[in-house]
């Protein structure tokens, strides 16, 4: 009997859209990995898009990559809002 051809390692957000208000300091994105838990990656790297917040002024990537070992499903990336006194939506986006 042959086994069944285990399944790469699939690299996902959680959740569509995230929320925060800026005085949280922080946001933390949940990525789920999806596929055969014998697999493991790396290194998953992700890019964030400025929209009308800016990187550096408004955000910035702690840590721009996740690491997942053998069998672990989930982590956080986290993005440091930045604090100032004009209070006004803005958005960003990340990919990976």
């Amino acid at each position: 009997m042959q086994a069944d051809t285990p399944l790469p390692p699939t690299i996902s957000f959680a959740t569509e859209s995230v929320t925060v208000v800026r005085s949280a300091g922080s946001v933390s994105i949940p990525v789920k990995c999806s596929g055969d838990p014998l697999y493991y990656l790396t290194d998953v790297y992700f890019i964030c898009n400025e929209g009308t917040a800016k990187w550096g002024d408004d955000f910035d990537t702690l840590n721009p990559y996740l690491y997942f070992h053998t069998g672990e499903r989930e982590k956080n990336l986290v993005i440091g809002i930045n604090i100032d006194s004009v209070m006004e939506n803005r958005s960003f986006s990340v990919r990976i």
